[in-house]
């Protein structure tokens, strides 16, 4: 077809790319242009939907899936399949917050944050009762050190004014508070493991 190529957001290159169009249905009136897509990314081959329209005299688009900022982790399929019932609804709950901010849907992402504390803390020292004494017995598990212990306690805190004062955190705010979230995460189930892995092919010292 003539309109074969277009320039489109790639929901896994993270950035516009070119596409291929598989398919085109065109549902334009009178009232203005209308057009949908299926656009495949001729990079990675990632297949979407556009839709194109124009009725009051500007170009307009949506994506579907929503165009991302922000790719999950590598690990999260881990997480979220080859670990034990403990860890399992961690993977399961970080996978939504990952699909809340596809979707743009910060607060929810933020509350979802919150939560994926609350739940990290509990499966790795138990429930103590609150926020700070879990934090706190965190801690001195060895499971973060001091300077992660005041940012963990502002994105739960971020996490509470989302709940109860409506407050509504900038992207990148919400990237702040993933990269701590990876930061922990990654540390407690993969650092370690990964760091042996490097360990075993190292030469012995002669």
């Amino acid at each position: 077809m003539a309109d074969d190529v277009k320039n489109a957001p790639c929901i896994l290159c993270t950035r516009v790319t070119k596409h291929h169009v598989i398919a085109r249905q065109d549902r334009s009136s009178e009232d203005g242009s209308d057009i949908y897509y299926f656009l495949e990314c001729a990079g990675c081959g990632a297949v979407s939907m556009a839709n194109l329209w124009n009725v009051t005299g500007e170009n307009e688009a949506r994506y579907y899936p929503s165009p991302i900022s922000r790719k999950p982790p590598e690990w999260l399929w881990k997480l979220r399949f080859l670990f034990g019932k403990d860890e399992k609804p961690l993977g399961e709950l970080l996978h939504e917050i990952y699909e809340a901010v596809q979707g743009k849907q910060y607060r929810l992402a933020l509350m979802g944050i919150r939560a994926f504390f609350e739940q990290l803390m509990v499966a790795k020292v138990g429930d103590k009762g609150s926020f700070g004494a879990n934090l706190t017995a965190f801690l001195n598990d060895g499971f973060i050190a001091k300077n992660q212990r005041t940012a963990i306690e502002n994105i739960l805190e971020s996490g509470h004014a989302a709940i109860h004062r409506g407050y509504e955190p900038i992207e990148k705010d919400l990237n702040t508070a993933l990269n701590i979230v990876e930061a922990v995460t990654a540390t407690i189930y993969f650092h370690e493991q990964e760091a042996k892995e490097v360990a075993s092919r190292v030469p012995p010292r002669q």
